[in-house]
């Protein structure tokens, strides 16, 4: 049982060094030696490897097999308005799985323009906060977003998070924190929730000039 021949991904771990050729003359004794020194090369080869991945993973146990998970980095804008999580296939990791969009529905931006849509994806988004899971609509769009009807969870559910913002950021906070802060003071508008998307219908009018007199 040996490692891979050659360097393992890009880390440059090669073989073990080859036993030695000095016949043996206990078997099991010098079987117990070779399985020794493998463990030692495999525990080196994880060390130097770091973020990489090493498994032996195959029946026979005889291939390290090695593999990179790759990571690029998004900048995402949390949105109101957006009815589902997107982002342009060109900001995904080139070794991301997806499924196809093969339902020739596609999504309409806010001046009625046709926005493709290619298909679904997972990924895991990592900040300081820690890991989360982010499904995406994978569209002809040119900034990636987050739709806030997404991260809160359906309307008629059990919210998954709320959302709050201010003049100076945008925070996901556990679910119930909106309830909770409601009952200690007045809102100064509302927009309920109509599909994923929050909806006001306000009365409009011109606003008046100073010194206009009616």
């Amino acid at each position: 049982m040996q490692l891979a021949s050659g360097p393992c991904g890009e880390c440059g771990v090669g073989n073990p060094p080859p036993p030695t050729s000095t016949p043996s003359p206990k078997p099991r004794a010098a079987r117990r030696e070779a399985a020794k020194a493998y463990k030692a090369a495999i525990k080196d080869a994880e060390n130097i490897i770091g973020g990489i991945h090493c498994v032996v993973h195959d029946r026979d146990d005889e291939n390290l097999v090695a593999h990179t998970v790759e990571q690029v980095k998004v900048r995402v804008a949390m949105d109101s308005a957006a009815v589902d999580n997107v982002i342009h296939p060109r900001a995904l990791p080139e070794d991301i799985d997806y499924e196809p969009n093969d339902t020739g529905k596609h999504f309409v931006g806010a001046n009625d323009a046709h926005i493709e849509r290619y298909g679904t994806c997972q990924t895991v988004l990592t900040s300081d906060k820690g890991d989360v899971g982010c499904q995406w609509q994978m569209a002809d769009v040119s900034r990636a977003l987050h739709s806030v009807a997404r991260v809160t969870g359906p309307k008629d559910g059990p919210g998954k998070q709320d959302v709050l913002f201010d003049n100076e950021r945008c925070v996901v906070v556990p679910p119930g924190t909106v309830k909770r802060i409601m009952k200690t003071i007045n809102a100064v508008a509302e927009y309920e929730r109509e599909g994923n998307l929050y909806i006001a219908e306000m009365l409009m009018s011109r606003f008046p000039r100073q010194g206009n007199k009616e």
